[in-house]
């Protein structure tokens, strides 16, 4: 049995601040299309209804030939809709890990073992989405073909009507020592829609007294010299690294940080699967471009006030912030 790292709930005191590890490293998450295998209730429609691309291809690669030379360091988060269904994904992959920066999917394995070993050579990451109401039976046949080339991580969602599934795959997980495992509590996508987060009190309990984050004894060596992760500091002085647990923070409510200075739009860019282009998967301040007219994005110059009661991705958890009253 594999040992589980040390939670960052550990510490129960308030993080204070948040630091990205790489200065200067642009983080872009990149929604490449709407179109999806599965149709999950929790799941915003708008995200398994719609098509493969809204926008050209040729548009496309010019911009990101902008960002490639903008930022000497750039990490690109790839997801759907269902990234494996789009056929410029693997010419994408190419060029961002061809370029000397680092580009990874989150993703629910739609496509075949053999088609995730040819993709994974060039992928930093493969963060793979396990949802049990759609549960594919070649599932971790795949998450273990993209394991012998790149670290993969399991995130195992944690469907309250799902839930002896979500429990009994969560368990088969653990014998595979070259990959990471973490679970995932559904949160609140669509005002008032409930589904996949009826949670008992006994499921509740579980995810307070559950080490989320199973780490990998074993695993191939990352290709990019740089880190994309952060340290969190807290309010009695302890700094942890976040380390790919940073999903533990919003499953136990800790990722509030209205009012505080952080860099969206610095460190981070959205591009919604329609390509307009935002400053964080937050969406706050709005479209500040489009990438089918890359010569007219409006680049953030300055950090900004957040304004959400809620930061709901890893991927703006780890965007440097702070607390203005510390």
């Amino acid at each position: 049995m594999k040992t589980f790292m040390r939670s960052l709930n550990d510490n129960n005191t308030p993080v204070v601040k948040i630091q990205r590890h790489t200065n200067g490293l642009m983080v872009v998450t990149w929604v490449i299309n709407n179109i999806c295998t599965n149709a999950c209730k929790y799941c915003p429609p708008n995200l398994h209804t719609g098509s493969n691309h809204h926008y050209d291809w040729e548009n496309a690669k010019r911009f990101w030939q902008i960002l490639l030379s903008k930022y000497p360091r750039m990490h690109v988060s790839i997801s759907g809709g269902e990234p494996t269904l789009s056929p410029f994904l693997l010419d994408f992959c190419k060029m961002v890990s061809e370029s000397g920066n680092k580009v990874g999917i989150t993703t629910n394995l739609a496509r075949t073992p053999r088609y995730m070993k040819t993709l994974a050579p060039y992928l930093e990451y493969c963060s793979a989405s396990y949802h049990p109401s759609f549960e594919d039976k070649d599932f971790l046949e795949k998450a273990l073909a993209a394991a012998d080339h790149t670290p993969t991580n399991i995130r195992v969602m944690m469907d309250s009507s799902y839930w002896k599934k979500s429990i009994e795959f969560l368990e088969r997980c653990k014998q595979y020592k070259n990959i990471t495992i973490e679970t995932v509590k559904i949160i609140d996508w669509m005002p008032g829609n409930k589904a996949g987060r009826e949670y008992s009190e006994d499921q509740l309990k579980w995810f307070k007294n559950t080490d989320l984050f199973q780490d990998a004894e074993q695993m191939p060596k990352r290709k990019s010299i740089f880190k994309s992760t952060s340290n969190i500091y807290f309010a009695d002085g302890e700094i942890l690294d976040s380390n790919g647990q940073e999903q533990e923070l919003i499953n136990n409510g800790k990722t509030n940080f209205k009012g505080w200075r952080c860099n969206m739009g610095i460190e981070s860019l959205f591009i919604q699967y329609t390509g307009k282009v935002y400053l964080a998967n937050c969406f706050q301040g709005g479209v500040i471009g489009d990438i089918n007219d890359p010569d007219n994005i409006i680049w953030p110059k300055d950090s900004v006030i957040c304004m959400k009661d809620i930061c709901h991705c890893t991927t703006d958890v780890l965007i440097t912030k702070q607390n203005r009253k510390e």
